[in-house]
């Protein structure tokens, strides 16, 4: 089974570095990676490392075979690299005008570090069915199948772009070793889309009630479905991705440790405005003051590439891409928190450090873009909620006068709705969980939509609100 290609830049994202280095634009036409004559290129980079380390770590693999394909006057190193410097492990020349296909055993309980190759041709040299794969066919492999979980609110282009492309993946490929593996369920929320019934593609119209309201009755869905999932990736409508990110995934789960079968799986976040940037790794929660793992860090690095895998501290991967067991999902429903902080809730809830692997991520548009009043109210409700939750609200005082300096900041510049709406989330948190699961949310989010407000009535509300908070008990 291959657990992870040799894979080259495409229309998600054009950032050769992330790739490879190289000093021109390698060709890439029919799966086949084309390189002029007289040229050196190294594929040490966060793409396309085979890191041994977490191979090793996560799998109970002891042995990978590195395949490929060259055809030209040429020699591939394959190399390893810890933190201290490189090793050449093997070199294999082309034999010109004919495909020469190499393998090399890798003994994973001997060796450390991250696995790449470097090129260098005298003619152009052509690579095809480059890949780190098992050949051990005495290893015990999981039986992995996974779900899809994504929802969508009048996002039509961005889902139907998603959907077309995994359904050109391997999972829908005949005869391959992928097919039949994977479900997809989308719940409309705006009920725009024509509804489909396929074997395993599941597109559902649902009233508008919010990520949270959409995640559940995707759950549902996924439920009702055949009963062989073993997995389901929470991942949002408008994420951009490559489908190695889930070929990736799935291999991974294959061969996965006992210790480890219970854990999710974080796809890290890059940005949309910067494609080479990783915004976060996973998230840390840290009482509401989130923290991200390698956040904004540019893997072209040397040393961010080196460290890309390291998860330690992390608490829960967002649900741009976040994999979760089956046997936690049956059995768990999102919060009814409609938007923000349902993937924070359901990642506290189900424990363990989720894992992190190279290769396996989206593109997305970060946070700073996405603010407005709306989000405000969410985001101090629902922070307040996870925390109480968690025991995690902690002293009293200091919860107030956190609250006081975000609605103060709000006030200094003249957002009064924003303000307002801050003020609000404090004032409904105050109000308890049992109110938040029995409202009518999709309602109650209009309500939102038409609040009006000023100065005045929001320093009315705001003394309110403080004197109801300094009563209640924490």
């Amino acid at each position: 089974m291959i657990l992870q290609n040799i894979i080259m830049p495409d229309s998600t994202c054009g950032e050769q570095n992330l790739f490879y280095q190289a000093d021109e634009c390698l060709r890439f036409e029919n799966e086949v990676i084309k390189i002029s004559a007289k040229k050196e290129v190294s594929f040490f980079s966060y793409m396309n490392i085979f890191d041994a380390d977490a191979w090793k770590k996560y799998t109970w693999l002891k042995k990978v075979t590195f395949r490929i394909a060259v055809k030209g006057d040429g020699v591939i190193h394959l190399k390893s690299r810890e933190i201290n410097g490189d090793e050449f492990i093997a070199s294999f020349y082309a034999i010109l005008n004919s495909w020469s296909y190499f393998f090399y055993e890798i003994n994973l309980e001997q060796t450390h570090g991250c696995y790449y190759i470097e090129v260098q041709t005298e003619s152009e040299v052509l690579i095809k069915d480059a890949c780190f794969m098992n050949t051990d066919v005495d290893v015990k492999k999981n039986d992995i199948k996974l779900a899809i979980n994504t929802c969508t609110y009048q996002r039509n282009r961005e889902i139907q772009r998603n959907l077309k492309q995994l359904k050109h993946s391997k999972f829908f490929c005949y005869e391959n070793e992928f097919y039949q593996k994977l479900q997809i369920i989308v719940v409309d929320n705006g009920s725009d889309l024509d509804e489909i019934n396929e074997p395993y593609v599941k597109v559902v119209h649902n009233p508008n009630n919010g990520g949270a309201g959409g995640f559940k009755r995707g759950l549902e869905e996924i439920r009702s479905c055949q009963k062989d999932i073993s997995h389901v990736v929470f991942i949002d409508d408008d994420v951009e991705f490559q489908l190695e990110s889930f070929y990736r995934t799935y291999a991974l789960l294959s061969y996965i440790r006992p210790k480890y079968k219970c854990e999710s799986i974080a796809g890290r976040m890059f940005r949309t405005d910067c494609r080479q940037v990783q915004y976060t790794a996973a998230e840390i929660w840290n009482n509401g003051d989130l923290l991200h793992i390698g956040l904004n860090e540019d893997m072209t690095l040397k040393e961010n590439i080196l460290k890309a895998n390291k998860n330690e501290n992390a608490e829960y991967g967002g649900w741009w891409f976040c994999c979760y067991p089956m046997e936690f999902a049956k059995n768990n429903d999102p919060l009814p928190f409609f938007i923000h902080c349902d993937d924070v809730e359901y990642g506290l809830r189900h424990g363990g450090t989720p894992i992190i692997l190279n290769g396996i991520q989206v593109w997305h548009e970060t946070y700073e873009y996405r603010q407005n009043p709306i989000i405000a109210y969410y985001d101090m409700r629902n922070s307040l909620i996870v925390n109480e939750l968690y025991n995690l609200n902690g002293d009293k005082e200091k919860v107030l006068n956190s609250w006081k300096e975000k609605i103060s900041q709000a006030r200094v510049n003249k957002d009064y709705l924003t303000e307002y709406m801050m003020i609000r989330g404090m004032w409904d948190y105050l109000k308890g969980i049992k109110w938040l699961k029995r409202s009518n949310h999709t309602l109650y989010h209009k309500k939102l939509y038409k609040a009006k407000t000023n100065r005045y009535i929001n320093a009315l509300l705001w003394k309110i609100t403080e004197l109801k908070f300094r009563k209640c008990k924490m």
